[in-house]
């Protein structure tokens, strides 16, 4: 039987990543998460955040950030070149956050970020996973850490979220 350092290893630490530790730790879930990048974004990547993904944060008790921070997107007119071809309505859907909300990629790292420091777990930045082993017991990744240190890591899970 093999030993493992952790249940979960998760490969990125942009907003899937790190909501999925988010999510891991609130469950008691042991997990690692890594990341190639020095940081978190500075700039957006993305900046919508659908209804669906709202009623997520709500269950993770976290939505009101991104309430704060985001800006309802009530409808999108889609035009080509001066001809108006129509205009879809977002607002009024049939859930407790009514619209997605326009909030850059950056907001969305650093209120993740917020919510990780408070379970006590961190984004180890920057560490590359340079090679994955997996068999029927688990996987076995090496991490490749900024000091040029290299780790072998025993995971029964390893979850890619690198975009």
């Amino acid at each position: 039987m093999t030993s493992f350092d952790t249940d979960v290893l998760i490969i990125g630490g942009g907003p899937v990543g790190m909501t999925l530790a988010c999510e891991l730790a609130r469950h008691g879930g042991r997990f690692r998460i890594v990341d190639k990048k020095s940081g978190p974004v500075t700039y957006s990547q993305a900046i919508l955040v659908q209804v669906r993904t709202q009623e997520i944060l709500d269950a993770m008790g976290i939505v009101s950030g991104w309430k704060r921070n985001g800006y309802p997107l009530e409808e999108v007119s889609v035009h080509a070149g001066d001809k108006h071809l129509g205009h879809v309505r977002l607002a009024g859907l049939d859930s407790p956050h009514d619209t997605p909300l326009v909030v850059g990629q950056n907001v969305t790292e650093s209120l993740l970020l917020e919510q990780l420091t408070r379970v006590g777990a961190t984004v180890e930045r920057p560490a590359e996973a340079t090679e994955i082993e997996v068999d029927d017991e688990g996987a076995r990744v090496t991490i490749r850490h900024a000091d040029g240190r290299e780790e072998r890591v025993a995971a029964r899970y390893v979850v890619g979220c690198e975009g």
